[in-house]
Order: C-alpha cells, then structure tokens, then sequence
C-alpha cells in the first residue's frame, strides 16, 4: 500500500513539475495552451482509470485464488 502511495503521489508531482515547465517555455498562446493541457490532462486520467481497472482485477483473482479451497 506504501508503494502505491508514494507512486501517486510521484506522479502527481511530476505531472505538476511538467506543467509548469510546459507554461513557462511554451510558444503558444492560453487558449492553446489550455486545450492542449485539457488533452493531456483526459488522456492521463484515462491511463490512471485503466492501471487502476488492471491493478484491481489482478486484486481480485488473488483474493479468489485466496478464498477458493481446491
């Protein structure tokens, strides 16, 4: 759980971080900027739902492979 934790909290961090190198060394104007940070923010969230999805199936064939006597 501590692993999991300190993941999250690294990506966070490091998704924070690159934003604000993105604002600040970007050529493009607020509008841009915001849209494609719109993008990539939904494309992030997207992949966060489907390790988290995968994590939790895996999850759950250890349990049952826990609770099933053979």
């Amino acid at each position: 759980m501590r692993r999991l934790i300190k993941f999250i909290f690294g990506v966070l961090i490091g998704g924070l971080v690159g934003a604000a190198v993105a604002i600040l060394f970007t050529p493009s104007s607020g509008d841009d900027l915001r849209d494609q940070f719109r993008e990539r923010f939904g494309e992030f969230w997207g992949e966060l739902q489907d390790a988290a999805q995968q994590r939790r199936l895996e999850m759950e064939a250890q349990l049952h492979e826990m609770s099933d006597p053979e």
